[in-house]
Protein backbone atom coordinates (compact mmCIF):
# COMPACT_ATOMS: atom_id res chain seq x y z
CA UNK A 1 0.00 0.00 0.00
CA UNK A 2 2.89 2.32 0.70
CA UNK A 3 4.19 1.84 -2.86
CA UNK A 4 0.82 2.87 -4.30
CA UNK A 5 0.77 6.02 -2.18
CA UNK A 6 4.27 6.94 -3.39
CA UNK A 7 3.28 6.39 -7.02
CA UNK A 8 0.18 8.57 -6.60
CA UNK A 9 2.27 11.25 -4.91
CA UNK A 10 4.83 11.22 -7.74
CA UNK A 11 2.10 11.34 -10.40
CA UNK A 12 0.37 14.21 -8.63
CA UNK A 13 3.64 16.11 -8.46
CA UNK A 14 4.05 15.68 -12.22
CA UNK A 15 0.44 16.28 -13.24
CA UNK A 16 0.01 19.65 -11.54
CA UNK A 17 2.70 21.46 -13.59
CA UNK A 18 1.56 19.69 -16.75
CA UNK A 19 -2.04 20.79 -16.13
CA UNK A 20 -0.80 24.31 -15.46
CA UNK A 21 0.91 24.38 -18.83
CA UNK A 22 -1.97 22.78 -20.71
CA UNK A 23 -4.71 25.02 -19.28
CA UNK A 24 -3.79 28.14 -21.35
CA UNK A 25 -3.51 25.97 -24.45
CA UNK A 26 -6.96 24.50 -23.78
CA UNK A 27 -8.47 27.97 -23.30
CA UNK A 28 -6.97 29.23 -26.57
CA UNK A 29 -8.18 26.12 -28.37
CA UNK A 30 -11.75 26.61 -27.07
CA UNK A 31 -11.80 30.28 -28.13
CA UNK A 32 -10.47 29.46 -31.59
CA UNK A 33 -12.98 26.61 -31.97
CA UNK A 34 -15.82 28.95 -31.04
CA UNK A 35 -14.68 31.56 -33.57
CA UNK A 36 -14.41 28.92 -36.28
CA UNK A 37 -17.94 27.68 -35.53
CA UNK A 38 -19.27 31.24 -35.74
CA UNK A 39 -17.52 31.79 -39.07
CA UNK A 40 -18.93 28.52 -40.45
CA UNK A 41 -22.45 29.55 -39.42
CA UNK A 42 -21.94 32.91 -41.10
CA UNK A 43 -20.68 31.28 -44.30
CA UNK A 44 -23.64 28.87 -44.33
CA UNK A 45 -26.01 31.82 -44.00
CA UNK A 46 -24.32 33.62 -46.89
CA UNK A 47 -24.60 30.47 -49.02
CA UNK A 48 -28.33 30.25 -48.21
CA UNK A 49 -28.82 33.81 -49.41
CA UNK A 50 -26.87 33.10 -52.59
CA UNK A 51 -28.78 29.83 -53.27
CA UNK A 52 -32.03 31.77 -53.16
CA UNK A 53 -30.63 34.40 -55.55
CA UNK A 54 -31.09 37.08 -52.91
CA UNK A 55 -28.67 39.94 -52.39
CA UNK A 56 -26.42 39.29 -49.42
CA UNK A 57 -26.73 42.04 -46.80
CA UNK A 58 -23.63 44.16 -46.36
CA UNK A 59 -23.60 43.34 -42.67
CA UNK A 60 -22.86 39.68 -43.45
CA UNK A 61 -20.01 40.60 -45.76
CA UNK A 62 -18.25 42.83 -43.27
CA UNK A 63 -15.51 41.24 -41.18
CA UNK A 64 -16.53 40.17 -37.73
CA UNK A 65 -15.28 42.69 -35.22
CA UNK A 66 -14.22 41.93 -31.70
CA UNK A 67 -16.83 42.70 -29.08
CA UNK A 68 -16.43 46.14 -27.62
CA UNK A 69 -14.86 45.83 -24.23
CA UNK A 70 -15.15 48.52 -21.65
CA UNK A 71 -11.76 50.11 -21.59
CA UNK A 72 -10.59 50.53 -18.03
CA UNK A 73 -9.51 53.98 -17.06
CA UNK A 74 -5.74 53.82 -17.06
CA UNK A 75 -5.18 57.13 -15.33
CA UNK A 76 -2.02 57.68 -13.33
CA UNK A 77 -4.21 58.29 -10.26
CA UNK A 78 -5.87 54.88 -10.53
CA UNK A 79 -2.60 53.06 -11.23
CA UNK A 80 -0.79 54.94 -8.48
CA UNK A 81 -3.41 54.28 -5.83
CA UNK A 82 -3.53 50.60 -6.77
CA UNK A 83 0.23 50.23 -6.52
CA UNK A 84 0.42 52.16 -3.25
CA UNK A 85 -2.25 49.88 -1.80
CA UNK A 86 -0.43 46.79 -3.07
CA UNK A 87 2.87 47.97 -1.63
CA UNK A 88 1.41 48.80 1.77
CA UNK A 89 -0.44 45.48 1.81
CA UNK A 90 2.73 43.53 1.11
CA UNK A 91 4.65 45.45 3.75
CA UNK A 92 1.96 44.78 6.35
CA UNK A 93 1.76 41.12 5.30
CA UNK A 94 5.47 40.50 5.78
CA UNK A 95 5.60 42.44 9.05
CA UNK A 96 2.57 40.52 10.41
CA UNK A 97 4.05 37.13 9.45
CA UNK A 98 6.63 37.41 12.19
CA UNK A 99 10.35 37.65 12.67
CA UNK A 100 11.21 35.25 9.86
CA UNK A 101 9.49 37.39 7.22
CA UNK A 102 10.11 40.93 8.49
CA UNK A 103 13.21 41.20 6.34
CA UNK A 104 11.01 40.81 3.22
CA UNK A 105 9.10 44.07 3.81
CA UNK A 106 11.33 45.68 1.18
CA UNK A 107 9.49 43.72 -1.50
CA UNK A 108 6.42 45.81 -0.74
CA UNK A 109 8.41 49.02 -1.08
CA UNK A 110 8.88 48.44 -4.83
CA UNK A 111 5.20 48.78 -5.83
CA UNK A 112 4.80 51.44 -3.12
CA UNK A 113 7.50 53.63 -4.68
CA UNK A 114 6.22 53.04 -8.21
CA UNK A 115 2.73 53.98 -7.02
CA UNK A 116 4.02 57.15 -5.40
CA UNK A 117 5.77 58.04 -8.67
CA UNK A 118 2.48 57.51 -10.55
CA UNK A 119 0.72 59.82 -8.10
CA UNK A 120 3.37 62.47 -8.72
CA UNK A 121 2.83 62.08 -12.48
CA UNK A 122 -0.92 62.44 -11.97
CA UNK A 123 -0.42 65.62 -9.95
CA UNK A 124 1.91 67.13 -12.54
CA UNK A 125 -0.44 66.26 -15.42
CA UNK A 126 -3.40 67.74 -13.55
CA UNK A 127 -1.53 70.99 -12.94
CA UNK A 128 -0.42 71.14 -16.59
CA UNK A 129 -3.99 70.57 -17.77
CA UNK A 130 -5.28 73.34 -15.51
CA UNK A 131 -2.55 75.71 -16.66
CA UNK A 132 -3.14 75.02 -20.36
CA UNK A 133 -6.91 75.35 -19.87
CA UNK A 134 -6.45 78.70 -18.14
CA UNK A 135 -4.14 79.90 -20.93
CA UNK A 136 -6.63 78.79 -23.57
CA UNK A 137 -9.50 80.59 -21.88
CA UNK A 138 -7.51 83.82 -21.49
CA UNK A 139 -6.43 83.61 -25.14
CA UNK A 140 -10.05 83.08 -26.16
CA UNK A 141 -11.17 86.10 -24.13
CA UNK A 142 -8.41 88.20 -25.67
CA UNK A 143 -9.51 87.17 -29.17
CA UNK A 144 -13.12 88.20 -28.45
CA UNK A 145 -12.09 91.72 -27.48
Amino acid sequence: MNDAAQIIQKLTGMLIPIAGMLLPIAIIWMVMRNRLAQQRERNALILQWLDRNLPVPELLLQPVSEPERRKPMASPLRIGMTLVGLGLGLILLFVAMGDDMVSLWGIGSVPLCIGLAQLIVWRIEREDARRSQAEASTAHLADEQ
